[in-house]
């Protein structure tokens, strides 16, 4: 068991259950399981969530430029559909 671990009242640790530092124990787990974080999650779930965080700065800017073209292009259909009903009026 690392440091700082929390467990909740009234719960049983299986046995070979390792648990990281500051994992945190909201029910009951499996046996002969690694545990990260709060919720305790297994290892491998852990470890995909800790690199889907450090992805999300990057995915953000993908995603605000993404707006910027979706906006851009909406704008320029908008005035090509104007453009085209003024001169469907005209005529």
């Amino acid at each position: 068991m690392g440091g700082q671990v929390g467990i909740k009242d009234h719960l049983d640790i299986p046995d070979n259950v390792q648990l990281a530092a500051q994992a945190g124990v909201m029910g009951q787990l499996e046996p002969n399981q690694v545990y990260v974080g709060t919720p305790s999650v297994p290892f491998r779930q852990g470890m995909i969530e800790i690199a889907s965080v450090q992805r999300l700065p990057k995915l953000l800017k993908q995603v605000k430029k993404l707006q910027r073209q979706l906006d851009e292009l909406t704008a320029e259909m908008a005035a090509d559909e104007d453009d085209s009903s003024s001169q469907q009026d005209a005529a």
